[in-house]
């Protein structure tokens, strides 16, 4: 199995139907050429992680010079957005080398964790956010229909507790949703299809990872489909 750590852009969804008239939601993902930018090991930092650049690319003039600098060591564009991905194996012996991945059709039925930010919504009232009720619409009832109730107590505590569910900002923050599985994959035009929704809107940027879940055994070189074993563990091999 390869160890997968992408970015990628949601790009709309589709959906096909099997022979026994089953219909799977599909959302769709434009991974533009990722680049391994450097790694982070137990021996080094406390713990294994890769650090990846997606997302797009990006004006040199809008990238800072630390950044800049990184990315004209390996002679690649500079790219949108940088994030680290940590791992569960060991990346001792990866090489230190800036490598650019490509989508491969190897990651085809793997299980992933999807990381976006939902849709904002706004300020919202219980209902919508909380799902409550409401109040009865009958007679008696004084322009209260959609109000969220009592909040508080009386003299003691004489306070309103804190995480209560009322009225507020709806929307607008990170999520990850566990265990979809990679149902398709267009290496030539850069496009996965993931099996199920993802949060946000179309081109919100997707940060996708192994399923911490499945605990399928990854290899230790194969990253993204791609083997970056160290040239010195090569030439061992070779001999």
């Amino acid at each position: 199995m390869s160890t997968i750590a992408l970015i990628g852009i949601k790009s709309g969804m589709t959906a096909v139907f099997k022979e026994t008239g089953e219909v799977i939601a599909l959302t769709l993902l434009k991974v533009d050429k990722n680049v391994l930018l450097g790694k982070r090991t137990v021996k080094k930092d406390g713990y294994n992680a890769l650090i990846i650049a997606g997302g797009g690319e990006k004006k040199d003039s809008r990238v800072n010079k630390p950044q800049l600098e990184v990315f004209k060591k390996g002679n690649i564009q500079s790219k949108k957005v940088i994030k680290e991905f940590r791992i569960n194996v060991d990346i001792e012996n990866i090489s230190d080398q800036i490598v650019e991945f490509e989508l491969v059709n190897e990651i085809k039925g793997s299980l992933i964790d999807v990381t976006a930010v939902s849709q904002g919504k706004g300020f919202q009232g219980v209902i919508k956010r909380h799902g409550f009720a409401g109040m009865p619409a009958s007679h008696g009832v004084s322009v209260t229909h959609r109000h969220g109730g009592s909040t508080g107590q009386r003299e003691l505590p004489g306070k309103t507790f804190k995480l209560r569910k009322m009225a507020g900002r709806m929307g607008n923050t990170k999520i990850t949703i566990q265990n979809l599985r990679i149902f398709d994959v267009n290496a030539d035009l850069g496009i996965i299809a993931i099996a199920g929704s993802i949060p946000g809107h179309n081109g919100t940027i997707v940060y996708i990872k192994d399923s911490i879940k499945s605990r399928s055994k990854s290899s230790n070189f194969i990253i993204n489909g791609k083997d970056l074993k160290s040239s010195a563990d090569k030439k061992m091999e070779d001999n």
